[in-house]
């Protein structure tokens, strides 16, 4: 698609040219730290991604980047096999100078026409309860919460998990059971959604071993959980980020990953496998927000996402 301009500013597809200047912009808008951590994970999940390159569009004001959009490649396969392209909606940053001049909604505009025109068939995200409004006005669809499963490390932890509010942290705290997710393959088992992760063993890989963002996983008789632990507020929050296999086998190794991290809780989604040994928390969980672009979008009920799906990263 052609640039889009105004009298000041100018929209256009980012190259890997503009990659040094995108870093500086999300560095001054979003209020990175002087941490390599951040930059270490924007290329990772943008330029290593097993689903292809995120594509990426820029706004410009004299030759400069003053605001950035990142789309970043998603891939779905329903029961039959067949396999729906998505993007999720994961970054974007404007220029505290530029700020209230469009640029969200044009750089958004801009790449739902290319990514239409190129055959993706819906993008979508869990955008916060700030910016939520500003997807709604340009089309996306509010699904709802993403239903939330807890488990509560003993008595403590279920107070800890009462006043546990905020955002929880980005990065991983230490946490060394079980083994480094490069080590285990999941087993592909019955898909019991409709549409679940195209998750073959380059993505799985890529996703939970590659990253700045560090996993551990517990395996047994071909079951397996995938967990990190996090600070949310005071609280330890142990993320079921992906399980497979049998019930009651995962179930009991999600189980020892609570009480070996010492996690205040443990959190998953309902499509878990191990849910047997949590607790249904409603109407809590991430705002799932999808718009359509060359097909019409599943509703919330047909995606089998787990907490590895939809975590901000």
């Amino acid at each position: 698609m052609t640039a889009v301009a105004s009298s000041t500013l100018a929209f256009r597809r980012a190259d890997d040219t503009d990659l040094p200047a995108i870093l500086e912009l999300c560095q001054a808008a979003l209020g990175w730290p002087s941490d390599p951590r951040n930059r270490q994970l924007f290329r990772w999940k943008h330029l290593t991604n097993p689903f292809g390159r995120s594509p990426m569009w820029v706004a410009t004001a004299a030759r400069r980047i003053v605001g950035f959009r990142a789309m970043m490649h998603w891939r779905f396969k329903g029961q039959d096999g067949k396999v729906f392209r998505a993007v999720r909606a994961v970054d974007t940053a404007t220029h505290p100078d530029f700020q209230r001049q469009g640029i969200f909604s044009a750089l958004n505009s801009l790449a739902v026409g290319a990514l239409t025109a190129e055959g993706i068939d819906f993008v979508f995200n869990t955008p916060n309860a700030e910016s939520l409004p500003g997807y709604l006005k340009q089309g996306w669809v509010d699904l709802g919460p993403v239903p939330l499963l807890v488990r509560p490390g003993g008595l403590r932890g279920a107070l800890a998990m009462t006043s546990a509010r905020g955002r929880a942290d980005k990065w991983s705290e230490p946490l060394t059971l079980g083994s480094d997710p490069a080590t285990v393959v999941p087993l592909p088992g019955l898909q019991a959604a409709p549409l679940v992760t195209d998750e073959s063993p380059s993505f799985f890989a890529w996703r939970y071993a590659g990253g700045p963002v560090h996993y551990r996983a517990l395996s047994d008789s071909g079951s397996g959980v995938i967990v990190r632990l996090r600070r949310r507020g005071n609280a330890k929050e142990l993320v079921i980020a992906a399980s497979w296999g049998t019930e009651v086998v995962v179930a009991r190794l999600l189980r020892q990953a609570l009480a070996d991290s010492g996690a205040s809780y443990a959190v998953a989604t309902a499509p878990t496998q191990g849910r047997s040994a949590m607790i249904p928390v409603p109407r809590i969980g991430p705002h799932l927000t999808v718009r359509a672009l060359a097909s019409q979008p599943p509703t919330l009920a047909e995606l089998g996402l787990q907490l590895g799906d939809v975590e901000l990263f």
